[in-house]
């Protein structure tokens, strides 16, 4: 008996196999990109999916507390600048005294005491004037690191990647306010 068989027209081509099934997609290595200081986000500059690329701003915090922060250290440092320029004018005219005081001892024209007293002075110039000088360095420091706090408002990518953003406050537990009888006080365990 002989059936009559339809075959399909044969072509070349590539064959492809699809598979479809459901399931969830992880990146291999995830970045927490936070910021370094606290303060009121001013700014969110990607949106989720964006690609960012190495350095890219990400976010900015409001920076006028930074900004006033510097201001303030760099004032304080202008004083101390300050009263170490008006502390070696007086080392100046305690070394001219100390050695006039001196020249006078040697030729019998001034007494010990005014001569200690110029010796005195000498010293104690001299170490307030070191102690302005260590002063000055910790009034640099406090800018520099015034300064790092200011850069610190801008969140930039460590890398570039595909961006997901999810924001946290700095209240990562919801506050809840619940009444509870005065009697039962004692019963309540607190869960963190």
């Amino acid at each position: 008996m002989c059936q009559n068989i339809l075959l399909p027209q044969c072509a070349k081509g590539d064959i492809e196999n699809s598979v479809l099934a459901t399931g969830r997609i992880d990146a291999i290595e995830r970045v927490n990109v936070g910021a370094q200081v606290s303060g009121q986000l001013k700014s969110l500059k990607v949106k989720q999916g964006d690609h960012v690329t190495k350095g890219q701003l990400i976010a900015e915090i409001d920076d006028l507390p930074q900004r006033n922060d510097l201001r303030n250290a760099e004032a304080a440092l202008n004083e101390v600048k300050a009263e170490l320029q008006s502390k070696q004018a007086l080392l100046k005219q305690a070394e001219l005294r100390f050695k006039r005081q001196l020249r006078m001892l040697r030729e019998n024209a001034s007494s010990h005491e005014d001569f200690e007293s110029a010796e005195a002075m000498l010293a104690t110039t001299r170490a307030e004037l070191l102690s302005l000088n260590a002063k000055l360095v910790q009034a640099q420091i406090e800018v520099d690191k015034k300064k790092l706090a200011l850069e610190y408002t801008r969140v930039v990518a460590p890398n570039g990647w595909n961006c997901y953003c999810h924001c946290h406050s700095a209240r990562a537990n919801p506050l809840t306010q619940t009444r509870v009888p005065q009697q039962l006080l004692n019963s309540l365990v607190w869960m963190s």
